[in-house]
């Protein structure tokens, strides 16, 4: 965590309203199987402080770079974020380790909701599939559109808790709760807004600014959060002029010596002459 911020943006605003989310935070140990193993994915056990153990795995390039921070511990707790699916009685199968967060910042969210420490917490968008009594079904398609990715199938994750009256199957929403034991359990939902999204990515410098900084160290602040200058409040000052030009001596060229010309030959020596013109002699 960098030195101006205070707290963290739990979860990120989606680029788009009806895209599909599977994000989570368990607090806890990532035991692999085979740490020397140079193949993916690197297989494990999570074991988080109340004694639970969810089957885990990582890629390798991640496992990799995890290793090659120096405050990083094989053997300490961390937070992980991470993606899980659930089973058909509601409990967590397996989950996808990505980062472990190093620090225990105060966790927030782009509305103002300040979330606990030292607590699990899971954010699903995706499409309402069948609605009971005390829990519901959630259906999660693939996000992109590879070739690969279509071997993938949607696929429903089970959740506990029970959704307000206005919601309907096949409808877009956005759920949010915390984890007790294997489950996981309802906090809030909503039902995804366009309007409320873009009015939100419009303002995200302003939340951040409110949410994130500290007053007490601007200098640390990134240029993209630092508010606005006015630039009529600046003061103008007056450029100095600058100094004058020193101008450079013209270096004089050095003559050529003139060859030296030997005299004309005198009338005794033109007589010899039998051209009767006259010439130098070199």
């Amino acid at each position: 965590m960098s030195m101006f911020c205070y707290k963290e943006i739990l979860f990120q605003l989606p680029h788009r309203v009806n895209e599909y989310k599977i994000e989570g935070y368990i607090e806890g140990t990532f035991y692999p199987e085979n740490p020397e193993k140079e193949k993916t994915p690197i297989d494990g056990k999570l074991v988080t402080a109340d004694g639970r153990e969810f089957n885990g795995f990582m890629s390798l390039s991640c496992w990799k770079k995890i290793q090659e921070r120096k405050d990083f511990n094989e053997d300490k707790s961390y937070y992980w974020f991470l993606y899980f699916k659930t089973k058909r009685n509601k409990e967590i199968s397996e989950v996808q380790l990505l980062r472990p967060k190093i620090d225990k910042p105060c966790l927030v969210n782009f509305g103002g909701e300040v979330f606990k420490a030292n607590v699990d917490y899971f954010r699903i968008r995706g499409r309402i599939k069948t609605i009971f009594k005390t829990s519901f079904s959630i259906q999660v398609e693939c996000q992109s559109h590879y070739e690969k990715d279509l071997l993938f199938k949607p696929f429903n994750l089970k959740i506990e808790g029970t959704l307000p009256p206005s919601a309907n199957a096949e409808e877009f929403w956005e759920v949010v709760g915390t984890r007790k034991g294997n489950v996981w359990t309802l906090l809030s939902a909503k039902m995804a807004d366009e309007a409320k999204l873009i009015e939100l990515k419009i303002n995200r410098r302003d939340i951040l600014r409110k949410l994130l900084l500290e007053t007490t160290d601007m200098k640390a602040v990134p240029r993209y959060l630092k508010e606005k200058i006015n630039p009529t409040l600046l003061q103008k000052t007056i450029p100095k002029p600058p100094p004058p030009k020193k101008k450079k001596k013209k270096k004089k060229k050095k003559s050529k010596p003139k060859p030296k010309l030997r005299p004309i030959q005198k009338e005794k020596d033109q007589k010899q002459n039998t051209t009767g013109k006259k010439f130098r002699l070199y």
